[in-house]
């Protein structure tokens, strides 16, 4: 059998074109349901010129207790303590070996406030995903970020359901990755 190149291309696509559904459907599930473990958070943290960045992720049940909409004031009012706590990275994090102050910071919980009934997935087959995450972002400017020694946080007294934090960091002259945890909310910078 000889078949020339634009045959087997042809041939190709006609295999190909009945996967396509169901690649783009299993990729908006991937997506959507990234996973995690209820207890553990991450910190994302940056130290360069001057300026520490942080990013925290964690699952809202963590820090809220729940990852649905809040559905009564009990939930509403918790969701409001959260976000007054991780509205003040000042009282979150301290930092040892640098003056740091905290300029203004995004708190993002996205999917728990109160949701409206009118509001319908244009898709009504995709699911709706019951791992919601709660992400904040912070940044200090520091007099001397390269003196910086050891970050504490008051996550674990905050939020008394996070039990790990996986703390990846990189600095302009090193990196590394730590756990911490209630016995040991300090992260030592190299």
């Amino acid at each position: 059998m000889n078949m020339n190149a634009s045959s087997v291309i042809h041939t190709i696509i006609l295999i190909l074109i009945p996967l396509v559904p169901a690649i783009t459907y299993s990729e908006s599930i991937v997506h959507e349901h990234k996973a995690h473990t209820h207890g553990i958070s991450e910190i994302k943290l940056i130290i360069s010129d001057g300026t520490i960045s942080i990013k925290f992720e964690s699952p809202a049940n963590n820090i809220v207790g729940f990852e649905h909409a809040a559905s009564n004031t009990e939930e509403e009012n918790q969701l409001k303590r959260a976000h007054s706590i991780l509205s003040k990275p000042a009282s979150i994090f301290s930092f040892q070996g640098a003056n740091c102050t905290s300029i203004p910071s995004s708190v993002t919980i996205d999917g728990l406030a109160k949701e409206s009934h009118k509001h319908q997935s244009a898709n009504k087959h995709q699911p709706h995903s019951t791992h919601k995450e709660i992400t904040t972002e912070y940044q200090f400017q520091c007099k001397s970020s390269e003196d910086l020694t050891t970050m504490k946080t008051q996550l674990f007294n905050k939020f008394s359901n996070i039990s790990e934090i996986n703390v990846m960091w990189i600095s302009d002259t090193n990196q590394g990755m730590s756990v911490l945890n209630p016995n040991n909310p300090q992260l030592f910078v190299e």
